[in-house]
């Protein structure tokens, strides 16, 4: 990444980690994670269980899906499915965006999440429009940071950060079949000389319930 950026020619209040590092950072809070908890929320169509580490993998999505893993059926904006301090860590990686009140879904997660436990989310900032099925919102680090941190049960935030590893990537999208026998560009954008979609950038949040 330092042969590309000009380090520290940029606001300093933009951090940039390598994916690496931070499936690293996630992957050592979930060390020793026996007897641990893990909840995937909208992971049933692109399971992570290599995230998990050591603590027991879950799955949280909207619909049902055949999957070899735990799975709840719930909407996180408003899960009473999920009881208070049920999981130890709870992670959603591209779900913000799709959700109609992802306020109420960061509140959500963090009422789910046990006292001292982990609580990890990453979003996009710029990223192409992508309705599948639909497509509402993108997250600057503060914005994150905000929303959970508005909650008043944070302790601390471990890490805010941005994730570029796609930033110039040639996204051009594709088909979605949204009914049966109609296949519709809804997740296609404007392709010119430079190709499709090309600032691709990731927010990630992580922070510490409270006691």
């Amino acid at each position: 990444m330092n042969n590309i950026l000009n380090e520290g020619g940029y606001s300093k209040d933009i951090i940039l980690k390598s994916r690496d590092d931070i499936q690293n950072i996630i992957k050592k809070l979930c060390n020793n994670g026996s007897n641990k908890k893990f909840l995937d929320i909208g992971g049933a169509g692109n399971p992570r269980p290599e995230l998990s580490g050591d603590c027991e993998y879950n799955i949280m999505d909207i619909k049902k899906i055949k999957t070899p893993y735990n799975l709840i059926i719930g909407d996180i904006c408003s899960c009473p499915e999920i009881i208070n301090d049920t999981y130890d860590i709870v992670f959603c990686m591209n779900l913000f965006e799709h959700v109609t009140e992802p306020w109420n879904a960061a509140k959500e997660m963090v009422r789910i999440t046990k006292p001292e436990g982990i609580i990890i989310c990453i979003a996009p900032f710029s990223w192409r429009y992508h309705p599948c099925p639909i497509d509402y919102y993108r997250f600057s680090h503060t914005a994150l940071k905000f929303l959970f941190e508005r909650t008043n049960l944070i302790k601390e935030t471990i890490l805010n950060c941005y994730d570029i590893k796609l930033r110039r990537k040639d996204h051009r999208g594709a088909k979605i079949k949204l009914y049966d026998n109609l296949d519709i560009n809804n997740d296609v954008p404007p392709i010119d000389n430079l190709g499709g979609w090309r600032e691709n950038w990731q927010s990630v949040w992580i922070g510490k319930k409270t006691y």
